[in-house]
């Protein structure tokens, strides 16, 4: 009983040490005019491990100390060069599971979720699309534009704005190409 401790412990510190070993890499950017204003964030994508046929955009943007003061991901990302529809998603909370979902919310301290904003599904241009799938070179860009609204605000601090629309966003990442097999 005691050896199963013992492991299960040991796992656990491995698990976390491998998990947090380089938590802000990045392998590409992600830019866009958030209310008019350039926006730029550091991105790393991924295979979705639950929808296989499916990637994800996770991004921060890191403060000069190099404190996560945003976080900014894209779920279910089809693998194909279509505009796809960018519907409902509440931080942390799937709501559709068939339809690609975002989620944005600032970071406060580094690590705790500040204010939280949900797709603004009356507006009718929230969408991301990959343009360009290079394999050989092992990259992907796209392009974006969604309209948030503020569904929870964070107590202190100054006021959130009640809308935040990201227009004419682009982004490049590496990629595994045994994504698209």
């Amino acid at each position: 009983m005691r050896r199963s401790y013992i492991l299960f412990f040991c796992v656990c510190i491995l698990s976390c040490e491998y998990e947090d070993s380089n938590p802000n890499q990045f392998t590409g950017t992600a830019s866009a005019l958030k209310n008019g204003q350039e926006w730029k964030c550091g991105i790393r994508m991924g295979q979705n491990s639950q929808y296989k046929n499916s990637l994800y955009l996770d991004g921060m943007v890191l403060n000069s100390g190099g404190n996560a003061i945003e976080d900014f991901g894209i779920g279910k990302i089809g693998k194909n060069l279509r505009r796809q529809a960018i519907h409902i998603y509440s931080y942390g909370i799937a709501i559709d599971n068939d339809s690609t979902e975002l989620s944005y919310a600032t970071i406060i301290d580094g690590d705790a979720v500040g204010d939280i904003y949900d797709v603004d599904t009356t507006q009718t241009c929230n969408f991301i699309q990959l343009t360009k799938i290079d394999l050989k070179r092992k990259e992907v860009e796209g392009v974006f534009n969604v309209t948030l609204i503020l569904s929870r605000n964070a107590n202190g601090g100054p006021p959130a704005p009640v809308q935040l629309k990201f227009t004419r966003g682009t982004f490049k990442s590496q990629i595994d190409p045994k994504w698209f097999k």
